[in-house]
């Protein structure tokens, strides 16, 4: 006499199992992390970033604008951002017609995309992880800018910082 074991209800579908099975990797990825290893790699990325504005900003120096200046940031400034926002759709388009930067971890590759589930779907959670990354180092390079550009300009430093954020993170959406 065979005995059979019910189906684990939590795994009904492909997509819920795919789901359990980068829980599980996740699980174990974290556990497995060295944490110091991290501090210090947050660490000597925080220094190494500061290093980098702080030279960044020793070009773009203190002096405020005179006014005739500051018409031309006015007149040539959208423009100028509208060509950064046209080099990196042009760079994302140059990027996805090779195959795009989407990096796969190797079990991703042989288990999921060899697996019967849509790949739309199942490409869908590291797509999505890529994306929400570009975007949060966009708007912090556009948070600097504004930060950068408010030392030159009147007005707001939070308004200045917001918007360069703003701009930057839509800019890396592309």
């Amino acid at each position: 006499m065979t005995t059979t074991f019910p189906a684990d209800p939590a795994l009904e579908t492909p997509m819920q199992a795919l789901n359990a099975m980068r829980r599980a990797r996740r699980r174990k990825r974290i556990e497995e992390v060295d944490w110091l290893d991290a501090m210090y790699r947050v660490y000597v990325t925080a220094i190494v970033g500061i290093v980098v504005v702080l030279f960044i900003s020793s070009f773009v120096g203190d002096n405020e604008l005179t006014a005739a200046e500051i018409s031309d940031v006015r007149t040539h400034g959208p423009a100028a951002i509208g060509l950064l926002a046209a080099l990196a759709l042009a760079g994302g388009l140059r990027s996805g017609a090779r195959g795009g930067p989407l990096a796969l971890e190797p079990a991703e590759v042989r288990y999921v995309l060899l697996a019967p589930v849509e790949r739309a779907r199942a490409l869908h959670s590291p797509v999505l992880k890529q994306l929400r990354f570009g975007i949060f180092v966009g708007a912090v390079v556009g948070a600097i800018a504004g930060q950068l550009a408010v030392r030159r300009m009147h007005g707001a430093p939070l308004a200045w910082v917001a918007t360069g954020a703003t701009a930057g993170a839509l800019v890396a959406a592309l």
